[in-house]
């Protein structure tokens, strides 16, 4: 029999007003001049303020915590990829559209 391991992505726009927000209203104006926002907001993923963001999205159903595994940083988005365990998303189920648009078959 298959396990069934939980996984979860959450995609962020990179300019969207929340991340915006949430960039610019947890860093000071003159602290690290030289990092960007986005690796701002992928440095803020990994630190653990997914939870405060998204309350219960490091859940599955059955009340299993999530681990953070990859958080990818793109152009106009970051994708945040959760699980019970390190096992890769299959492409056509995924929320990166570099992983989606690459494997859908076009007719």
């Amino acid at each position: 029999m298959e396990t069934y391991n939980a996984q979860r992505e959450v995609l962020f726009l990179v300019d969207s007003s929340f991340v915006r927000h949430e960039l610019y209203s947890n860093t000071s104006p003159g602290k690290h001049p030289d990092i960007s926002a986005v690796d701002k907001f992928e440095e803020a993923c990994w630190n653990g303020v997914l939870h405060d963001w998204l309350p219960g999205a490091d859940q599955n159903a059955d009340d299993k915590k999530l681990f953070l595994w990859k958080v990818l940083v793109a152009n106009a988005f970051v994708c945040v990829q959760l699980s019970e365990t390190p096992t890769g998303i299959k492409p056509l189920r995924s929320l990166n559209p570099y992983l989606f648009l690459s494997s859908a078959n076009y007719n």
